[in-house]
């Protein structure tokens, strides 16, 4: 008889799929009226989602996670190396695809386009993994290589410019080095050095600066550059405890920039309430604990790859979130599992099967 494959972590997995379904929900919400004044139809965006995030994201959720993770650890190094190549086609002229001000869309054909950051952070945790998990180098041989593909990688958001996904690399860089045991003073050095540098990237351009300016004063220029943040409050404010109700939005939510992107969370707090919003949190909070549990049974590899990952979900998630509150400034990152965004639904997926897969062979 043939011996039964081993299932995932249930918890994990119904974790995410529950965040994921409170996210459609959500977007809906937050989308219908523009979907309907642009293309005639409330599910649009909602549509877009599923089809182009959602299902291609949990079809190789499901693969992943049948995958004996360790043979990533092999292909590590030829991963990030093709990440960082469409890294650089960002910046190539007919590969470039222009939406927004950075530089951080390549498309294929004018018909197929995607953000390789979010492909990048996928590729850094597996090969940060790799190396600091590797029995033929210490941790300390292993940082000078680790913070080599990590640079190159923070120098081309840089370049973009891509604030707030360089803020997530350098937390998963972090996160993932402590874990390994590489030496307390090489860490600190790295901090002090990578403060610095993101410090003086980030008042290089003027409308940086002044996003850390509002950050410290949301009342400076409220119909300006401060207009999203004090928006973002005054959403978040009417929601009260308990929420206006789903669908039943005010002419501030209409208004409020990006609100199916990086502004998704204050429609969260409006519509269902203080409570929710405190509950969206806390599975946040859930999943990374859970992932830690996981993490703990893991080998080497293994454990890295999960740490690498949850603190992605983690960090980015308290990112978003702390710009919508004003407790950090704003940086444009999505809300994992909830925003609106092919690319990053499927990279976050894709992640979390590699997760589930090395949940799996922790019950072997």
């Amino acid at each position: 008889m043939k011996a039964r494959r081993p299932s995932v972590d249930k918890i994990f997995l119904l974790l995410i799929l529950l965040e994921l379904f409170l996210g459609l929900i959500v977007l809906k919400s937050a989308s219908g009226a523009l979907a309907y004044e642009r293309y005639h139809s409330s599910w649009s965006y909602v549509s877009h989602q599923l089809f182009l995030g959602v299902l291609p994201g949990l079809i190789g959720m499901w693969i992943l996670s049948r995958i004996d993770y360790r043979r990533w650890e092999r292909w590590a190094p030829a991963i990030i190396i093709v990440t960082l190549a469409f890294m650089v086609g960002v910046f190539i002229p007919g590969f470039a695809a222009g939406y927004g001000t950075a530089k951080s869309w390549i498309t294929f054909g004018g018909y197929v386009s995607f953000q390789p950051v979010e492909f990048l952070k996928l590729a850094l945790v597996l090969y940060l993994a790799a190396l600091l998990a590797s029995p033929n180098r210490s941790p300390r041989q292993a940082f000078i290589p680790a913070i080599f593909a990590f640079g190159i990688g923070a120098l081309l958001l840089a370049l973009q410019p891509d604030l707030g996904s360089l803020l997530v690399l350098v937390a998963i860089f972090v996160a993932m080095v402590f874990s390994a045991g590489v030496p307390f003073a090489y860490l600190v050095a790295t901090l002090l050095l990578g403060g610095g540098a993101l410090y003086g990237f980030a008042r290089s351009a003027a409308y940086r600066a002044a996003r850390f300016t509002v950050f410290l004063h949301p009342e400076l220029d409220p119909q300006g550059i401060g207009y999203q943040i004090n928006q973002a409050f005054l959403v978040i404010g009417s929601g009260g405890l308990f929420g206006r109700g789903l669908g039943h939005t005010s002419e501030a939510n209409m208004d409020l920039p990006q609100i199916m992107n990086d502004s998704i969370f204050p429609v969260v707090a409006q519509e269902l309430g203080f409570f929710f919003a405190v509950g969206l949190v806390a599975l946040v909070a859930a999943i990374f604990f859970r992932g830690l549990k996981i993490a703990q049974r893991a080998d080497p590899f293994g454990r890295l790859v999960v740490i690498g990952a949850i603190s992605w979900i983690a960090v980015q998630s308290f990112v978003n979130i702390g710009a919508m509150i004003g407790i950090v400034p704003l940086t444009g990152v999505p809300l994992p599992l909830i925003s609106y965004g092919g690319t990053a639904m499927v990279a976050n997926l894709w992640m979390l099967g590699i997760v589930l897969s090395v949940s799996r062979a922790n019950r072997q």
